[in-house]
């Protein structure tokens, strides 16, 4: 007898109950099997369900893959938009949240290995996955550089679009390389000071561009 719930069946139209099966069906082949072996007839397969409801609730692959994205990232731009909110309702300065916040995003980064896959993948590849998750994390970027951007006045001269694109840019480059390479410029990137004295100078170039 097949193990996938046909139509009919009431718990087949119970979409969040559903959803959440494809969505950690296609997660878990990711970490099984590797990224490149996301496809449709897969999830479907892994997840136990018919694969129309793949369109039915995603739209399709590409859907339902940017939902998966969406998931990952909330571990980590969304988890530090969270942060940076509570710095700025506390008053810190924009440059001392960023200081405290780089360490927290490595270690929540570096315990999501599928987010840091990703993100190596998607430096190689383009496809539905890589612009997915992309596209989430472009988002979240987005919302972030919004809720900071309200700190200036209006008419400021001080871009800040461009000034954490090559911050966020950094970290996420030197996050990678460290799962290969121990130094970089002298700088131990698998230790908690190496990244301290990084977040340190990231805040005071960040503070000399806001000057």
């Amino acid at each position: 007898m097949s193990n996938k719930i046909a139509l009919s069946d009431p718990k087949s139209r119970d979409r969040e109950h559903t959803e959440r099966r494809l969505i950690s069906a296609a997660k878990s082949i990711m970490e099984k099997r590797g990224l490149d072996s996301v496809g449709i007839n897969a999830v479907a397969e892994e997840a136990g369900v018919s694969k129309v409801l793949i369109y039915r609730y995603f739209g399709g692959l590409e859907g339902l893959l940017e939902r998966v994205g969406q998931e990952l990232d909330s571990a980590s731009i969304r988890g530090v938009l969270v942060l940076v909110e509570k710095g700025l309702n506390q008053g810190m300065p924009i440059p001392e949240i960023l200081r405290d916040t780089v360490p927290v995003l490595r270690k929540k980064l570096l315990a999501d290995e599928l987010s840091m896959n990703l993100m190596a993948w998607e430096m190689m590849n383009e496809n539905d996955l890589t612009r997915a998750f992309s596209r989430a994390r472009e988002e979240a970027g987005i919302e972030l550089n919004g809720r900071i951007s309200q700190e200036f006045p209006s008419g400021s001269n001080f871009d800040v679009e461009a000034a954490f694109a090559v911050i966020s840019s950094s970290i996420y480059y030197l996050l990678l390389r460290s799962r290969h390479v121990e130094e970089y410029g002298g700088i131990n990137l698998r230790t908690d000071s190496g990244w301290e004295r990084l977040a340190a100078v990231m805040a005071d170039m960040l503070e000399g561009l806001m000057d």
